[in-house]
């Protein structure tokens, strides 16, 4: 039997020295963490806005039904309609402004609008693109609408003059 010295097999790399073994293994591990960050925070910048979508929707339901048929609260504003226990309870960070006209909720604004006589429910995000994508009306039959038209709607956004138009849909 032949002794084989390990340097002299064909399917053995050669050693790489201490110092450069670690920096290439610290060099790899940087390339993974690089690419697997510029291929996830697109992704979790767009869950967030999602998340701001879904909790401005779901806001301005639950307030609806806290105005329907209530025009005093409507009249008094948000820090009325915000301390109310169910509102306070179910939406912790609802942040009234110091006029009491606007609220703020997880990168959205809210306000009480009229439309067609009866009150409503606006939010429209605070930075659009990067709080949220799209402005919603809640009108107090329980129909929501939506827009991301700001050249239609304006910025802060205003309500439609009839059942839908001016850039607004009812969403699905």
């Amino acid at each position: 039997m032949t002794n084989v010295i390990p340097s002299e097999r064909a399917d053995v790399a050669p050693r790489v020295s201490g110092l450069s073994a670690r920096l290439a293994d610290r060099g790899l591990l940087l390339g993974v963490a690089l690419v697997t960050c510029l291929v996830s925070l697109p992704r979790f910048h767009a869950l967030m806005l999602s998340a701001n979508e879904r909790d401005a929707r779901q806001a301005i339901e639950l307030l609806e039904g806290e105005l329907a048929g209530n025009l005093t609260l409507a009249a008094r504003g948000w820090p009325a309609l915000a301390a109310l226990p169910s509102v306070e309870h179910r939406l912790v960070d609802l942040r009234s402004s110091a006029d009491g006209r606007l609220a703020t909720y997880h990168g959205y604004v809210l306000r009480i609008v009229q439309i067609e006589g009866r009150a409503g429910l606006m939010a429209w995000p605070a930075e659009p693109g990067r709080s949220g994508r799209e402005a919603y009306l809640r009108r107090m039959h329980g129909e929501t609408l939506a827009s991301d038209d700001w050249s239609q709607i304006g910025f802060p956004p205003r309500a439609p003059q009839g059942p839908t138009g001016n850039g607004w849909r009812p969403l699905r």
